[in-house]
């Protein structure tokens, strides 16, 4: 007979909550569906994750206006900070969507190996300032709702470099 663990505990926990969010997170999950499918404590997350999600659903994309997949992990990493959790979703966005020889990548080992010195780390990092770089240029000339709060929020990411830190400061100054 195999004893449950705490740490098996809080694995479920977090597969569960992972399953709440993608339920969520679809366009056409509403209140019943959350009446329906979870239990009570479920319910108490599931609405302050809906809430979350509204908040995003507000914000696009400034350079395609499509609205960005959002990542649970973000939503952890940044609960308490709403421009922030839009940044870096906008910043995993441009990465996958508008930048295709990232994805082939690290998907291909033959296009990796056309690649020098290839290192996913050092690549992802690249590619992610470079993203941000965009994104804040983009918010700027367009403006939408909070651009200022979201472009802070570009600040609390990981690994900004010099020109990256640069631009912060500049636009946030306008």
């Amino acid at each position: 007979m195999s004893r449950i663990t705490e740490e098996d505990r809080i694995e479920e926990i977090r597969f569960k909550n992972r399953e709440i969010w993608e339920m969520i997170a679809r366009p056409d999950f509403g209140d019943d569906d959350i009446a329906n499918v979870l239990n009570g404590r479920q319910k108490e997350q599931a609405n302050v994750m809906k809430q979350s999600v509204a908040e995003l659903n507000k914000y696009r994309c400034p350079l395609c206006g499509y609205e960005p997949e959002w990542s649970y992990y973000l939503y952890k990493v940044f609960k308490n900070d709403i421009y922030s959790q839009v940044a870096a979703n906008l910043v995993t966005h441009y990465r996958h969507v508008h930048i295709k020889y990232y994805d082939r990548a690290w998907q291909s080992k033959a296009y990796r190996k056309k690649i020098p010195m290839y290192d996913y780390d050092g690549q992802k990092e690249l590619v992610n300032n470079r993203a941000k770089r965009q994104m804040i240029r983009a918010l700027v000339k367009k403006k939408p709702e909070n651009w200022r709060e979201i472009i802070r929020g570009f600040r609390n990411l990981k690994y900004n470099d010099a020109k990256t830190q640069e631009l912060l400061q500049s636009m946030i100054l306008k």
